[in-house]
């Protein structure tokens, strides 16, 4: 990429159509004209194809750029999203199952539409972090006067095999992407932080690159940037921020209800935030309250406390095979994320990944309920999936932290018991049947109770094929 590709003149053009895009397309004709009349090209070489309007540059550089070295695993990509495209004929098939329901069962269609919700929350930014990214939006915006992208050659740390050179003079290497990552996992903690990064990027383009260089002059005006927009930002008032954007949405003559993020709640001596584990009231059963992860925290314009969690259920409140069996104090990890006042926060518990709960127990937890949690539970699909990774499992905020555990004496070996509702099954039950429904109550809470089938002989999967 140009900013590793050391320039010795004020203009260098990139080998590759990528690294064209903004360059205006009248000087490159020129150029190529050039290069035939110096008979270093011939004629067919300087007709361009027409592959259309060129897109807008991808925040994650061009293809084919190889990623750093410690961005590896970095994102951990939800195991959720690689079962959804494994099953996703399975799905179809239960979706039009689903879709055959009366149309006069309201409630069911409710019940359905509940149950489906999927997918990690939306994002709620702190102040300082509306300020981060408003920053990054306006470096992203900025041109020469060509109409080219300065950050266009930012974008990536080059190939190490390409250009060695460059590791041996920059002792420190760092690209928008790396920048990004480390937004996205919340590791900054001041807008000062973000902007040494920035800097940092700047004085390595231009200490590679020699003075007069294009990326030498981008690395100066992208500097110059960053001081006024960081200037602008923390000029703002944090009240301007509420609804993590800085911008003030309206829709329909009503302005839409915004939120401002909260490090940490505080609810009856407690703190609560991004990563703990707790129980919340289940107005279905009030001795089983839900197990949840809690994965944002706010305030509403009104002053009212928010958590948002995924919910853990519990093996009786989901649909499997009665000959199923589960470890005790066994919660699975489901898709469905929650929204919950602080108040119907009972109070702390644990979850461990079942590799780490037979070794002992975290250090600290005192009196807290501990639960073992071995597999994923799709509420729709009726389906579990033993978890590859337990850090695909918790919030990108806590996946660089680990916790202490008092060990064993000696590594317990786990034991798994007969399914808590196994009675359920009908006594006319067939391997035929269609899968039952769990038994549903309050919008807000897990199932009143699960239902179990029976397994066709051989099969060790809890849908239908």
């Amino acid at each position: 990429m140009l900013l590793h590709w050391r320039c010795d003149t004020q203009e260098c053009f990139a080998p590759r159509v990528y690294e064209l895009t903004g360059v205006k397309q009248n000087v490159l004709e020129s150029e190529l004209r050039k290069l035939k009349n110096q008979g270093i090209i011939s004629e067919q070489d300087t007709k361009l194809p027409d592959f259309g309007p060129l897109p807008p540059p991808s925040p994650a550089g061009p293809q084919g750029t190889p990623e750093p070295e410690d961005s590896a695993g970095d994102d951990d990509d939800d195991e959720e999203e690689e079962e959804d495209n494994k099953r996703r004929t399975r799905r179809k098939r239960i979706l039009k199952r689903e879709a055959t329901l009366d149309d006069d069962d309201e409630g069911g269609k409710k019940e359905t539409e509940q149950r489906r919700k999927r997918g990690r929350p939306p994002r709620v930014d702190t102040p300082m972090e509306c300020r981060i990214k408003n920053i990054m939006k306006g470096l992203r915006k900025c041109k020469d006067e060509d109409g080219h992208l300065r950050v266009n050659d930012f974008e990536k740390l080059p190939d190490a095999k390409q250009y060695p050179d460059y590791y041996e003079e920059i002792k420190i290497p760092i690209a928008l992407d790396n920048i990004r990552k480390r937004i996205k996992r919340r590791e900054y903690k001041s807008v000062e932080q973000f902007e040494a990064d920035v800097r940092l990027m700047c004085e390595n383009a231009k200490k590679y690159n020699d003075d007069g260089s294009r990326i030498f002059n981008d690395a100066i005006a992208i500097l110059d940037e960053l001081g006024s927009l960081a200037e602008a930002e923390k000029a703002r008032n944090d009240s301007e921020f509420r609804g993590g954007g800085g911008e003030l949405r309206s829709g329909q003559g009503k302005e839409k209800q915004m939120k401002i993020s909260l490090k940490s709640i505080q609810h009856n001596g407690e703190s609560y935030a991004t990563g703990d584990w707790v129980h919340i009231v289940n107005a279905n059963d009030l001795s089983k309250p839900t197990v949840a992860q809690i994965y944002r925290t706010w305030e509403d314009p009104e002053g009212q406390k928010w958590i948002n969690v995924c919910w853990y259920y519990r093996p009786e409140q989901t649909v499997h095979a009665h000959d199923r069996k589960f470890y005790e104090h066994e919660v699975v990890k489901t898709s469905q994320y929650r929204d919950h006042q602080i108040e119907e926060v009972v109070g702390k518990c644990f979850v461990m990944f079942f590799t780490r709960y037979s070794r002992g127990r975290p250090k600290g937890i005192g009196h807290r309920q501990v639960y073992v949690c071995e597999s994923r539970y799709n509420v729709v699909e009726k389906h579990f999936n033993k978890i590859k990774t337990w850090k695909s499992c918790i919030p990108d905020e806590v996946r660089g932290q680990d916790y202490e555990i008092d060990a064993f004496e000696k590594q317990e070996t786990l034991r798994k018991f007969p399914s808590p509702i196994a009675h359920l099954l009908p006594p006319n039950a067939t391997e035929d049947d269609p899968l039952p429904d769990a038994k549903m109550g309050a919008d807000n809470a897990p199932p009143i109770v699960g239902a179990v089938f029976k397994r066709r002989k051989g099969s060790n999967v809890c849908s239908i094929l």
